[in-house]
C-alpha cells in the first residue's frame, strides 16, 4: 500500500470554449494529472515488480482500481490505459441490486430487521445460505398450523430443527 499527497488541478488561465463537452477533462485537472500518476505508477510495475505469491513479475490483470463512483475520473482513466497501451478491461456495469447473491443477502437483512415475516425467513430458508429442501420447508410452514393458533415460521423452525435436514445449521 501506498499513500500519495493530495492531487490539486492547475490553474487555468485560458477560457473554456462554449462547444468544449461539457464532461471533457481538461489534462490540467486533479482527475487527469491523478489518472497521469495511476497509469504511470503501473507501467513501473507492469513487466518488473516481482509478484512472489504468484512467482512471476506483475501483469495487467494482477491490478484492479477500485474507485467511489464513476465519472470524469474513471473515463479519464481508462482513456489514458488505453493510449499507454496497458489493457484494460473497461468499466463494470454491474447492478448490485439485481445480483441474485445481493438479493438474498438482502433478504436475510430484511429477516434480521422483522422476523415475524415469513415469506422473507422462506425465502432465505430456500436461498443458497442455507440447505433447507423444498420438502423440509413445506413441513415447517404446514405443522406450524394448528386449531388455536398458528405460529411464526421462526419459532417452528427453533421446534423442530431436528426433525428437519439442514434446520440445524438455518439456525446457527
Amino acid at each position: 500500500m501506498e499513500l500519495w499527497s493530495p492531487v490539486t488541478p492547475d490553474e487555468i488561465d485560458e477560457q473554456e470554449l462554449w462547444d468544449d463537452p461539457l464532461d471533457a477533462v481538461s489534462g490540467r485537472s486533479k482527475e487527469a494529472k491523478l489518472a497521469t500518476r495511476i497509469v504511470g505508477k503501473l507501467k513501473d510495475w507492469i513487466g518488473r515488480e516481482f509478484l512472489p505469491q504468484r512467482d512471476r513479475v506483475m501483469e495487467p490483470g494482477d491490478v484492479l482500481i477500485l474507485v467511489r463512483k464513476r465519472g470524469p475520473f474513471v473515463d479519464e482513466l481508462i482513456r489514458q490505459l488505453k493510449t499507454s497501451n496497458i489493457p484494460v478491461a473497461g468499466v463494470d456495469r454491474l447492478v448490485l441490486g439485481d445480483h441474485i447473491a445481493v438479493m438474498d443477502l438482502m433478504a436475510l437483512a430484511r429477516f434480521a430487521l422483522l422476523p415475524d415475516d415469513d415469506l422473507t425467513l422462506a425465502t432465505v430458508l430456500r436461498s443458497p445460505l442455507c440447505t433447507i429442501s423444498e420438502e423440509g420447508l413445506f413441513d415447517l410452514a404446514h405443522a406450524r398450523a394448528s386449531k388455536e393458533k398458528t405460529i411464526s415460521l421462526w419459532k417452528a423452525l427453533e421446534e423442530r430443527a431436528d426433525m428437519v435436514d439442514g434446520a440445524p445449521e438455518a439456525l446457527a
